[in-house]
C-alpha cells in the first residue's frame, strides 16, 4: 500500500512543521488526529480540511463534524460543491498531483492555519503503526493564549 508524506506547516511560521507519514487508505480524520497530536492541541474544536491549488487557494471542504456539512444560503446560491466527512473521506481520493497541497483549519474562533503538501510517495513500512510522526521541528506555539491580568495594587493597601 502507498504510503504519503505530508509536510504540516503553520501559516506564517515555517520554522514550525511536522512531516507526517500516512497510509493512501487512511482518512482526513486519521491525518486530523495526528496533525492534533503532532502540535500538541486538544482536539475540542471543529475543522476542515480544503483540497488547494498550488497557490494555497481553497477548494472542496472535508470537514469533521457532521452538523458542519450543511451549505449556508450563500454556499447554495455560489453553487459550491456539497462538503465531505473527514470520516468518510479515504485521502487517496484526492490527490492529484504528485505535491498535491491541502489547507487545515482547526478552531473557528481562533482560525489555527496549517498548509499541508505531500513531498513524496514511499511504500510502507509492515513494523510503523500509521499515521505516524516522521519528523518534528520547532515547538509549537499554545493552543490557547493565556491572558497575565496583573492587579493594580490599592496605594492604600501599603
Amino acid at each position: 500500500m502507498a504510503l504519503y508524506r505530508f509536510k504540516v506547516i503553520i501559516e506564517d511560521n515555517d520554522d514550525v512543521y511536522r512531516d507526517i507519514d500516512i497510509k493512501s487508505a487512511q482518512t482526513f480524520e486519521d491525518l486530523h488526529n495526528i496533525i492534533q497530536e503532532a502540535f500538541k492541541f486538544d482536539n475540542k474544536h471543529a475543522a476542515s480540511f480544503f483540497v488547494s491549488d498550488d497557490y494555497w487557494r481553497k477548494g472542496l471542504e472535508i470537514t469533521l463534524r457532521k452538523e458542519d456539512l450543511a451549505l449556508t444560503d450563500e454556499e447554495v446560491r455560489l453553487k459550491v460543491d456539497p462538503k465531505k466527512l473527514m470520516a468518510d473521506s479515504n485521502i487517496a481520493k484526492y490527490i492529484e498531483t504528485p505535491h498535491q497541497r491541502f489547507v487545515y483549519v482547526f478552531d473557528e474562533n481562533v482560525q489555527w492555519t496549517f498548509l499541508i503538501e505531500m513531498m513524496k510517495i514511499a511504500n510502507e513500512d509492515a513494523k510503523a503503526k500509521y499515521p505516524l510522526i516522521a519528523k518534528s521541528v520547532g515547538n509549537p506555539p499554545k493552543q490557547y493564549k493565556q491572558l497575565n491580568l496583573i492587579k493594580d495594587e490599592d496605594p492604600a493597601d501599603a
